[in-house]
């Protein structure tokens, strides 16, 4: 039987329903989304899901293809009540950078100003990895957040950050 990428993800999915008060009616985006088996669970609580990545692998009409340091072309600026970027960070991000010829801290801070653009004041950024790039995020840019219109929200563990979007 084969594992979704979704079931890998429920116990945070669960833990992001509690914070947000229920999915229902929430404008969610999820970037790096992959397949979008995260985004289909969200449907199924009764969000409004919609998500982007660089490859094309998800055909759904709430899909846009693009990059994660695009997504505030592509999407209403302020219009999310959640971005969620559960496997972005760290080795594919570092990866995608190597393939692309990018600055990694460049492209870091770009993604954090991109989704600050595309949500709502208040509105939650959650990043979820489990390597070893987390708590390095945590530790030794918490004046990054700042500067590009976020406060930390918590930390939990080492495996999800939680940011909240500052109102202007």
């Amino acid at each position: 039987m084969r594992r979704s990428y979704a079931g890998s993800y429920r116990d945070k999915i669960a833990v992001l329903e509690k914070l947000l008060d229920g999915f229902e009616g929430k404008r969610v985006l999820e970037i790096g989304c992959g397949g979008g088996e995260v985004v289909r669970a969200l449907e199924d609580t009764g969000a409004i899901a919609s998500c982007a990545d660089v490859e094309n692998r998800h055909a759904s009409a709430s899909h846009v293809n693009c990059s994660a340091t695009e997504i505030s072309q592509m999407f209403e600026g302020e219009s999310f009540d959640c971005v969620l970027a559960l496997a972005l960070f760290g080795s594919p991000l570092a990866q995608w950078c190597m393939e692309n010829g990018t600055n990694l801290r460049e492209t870091e801070m770009t993604i954090l100003g991109q989704a600050r653009a595309v949500l709502k004041p208040g509105g939650l950024f959650i990043v979820y990895n489990a390597d070893s790039w987390l708590p390095h995020l945590t530790e030794l840019k918490t004046r990054d957040f700042e500067a590009t219109g976020f406060s930390l929200e918590a930390a939990t563990g080492n495996d999800t950050l939680i940011l909240r979007a500052e109102k202007p």
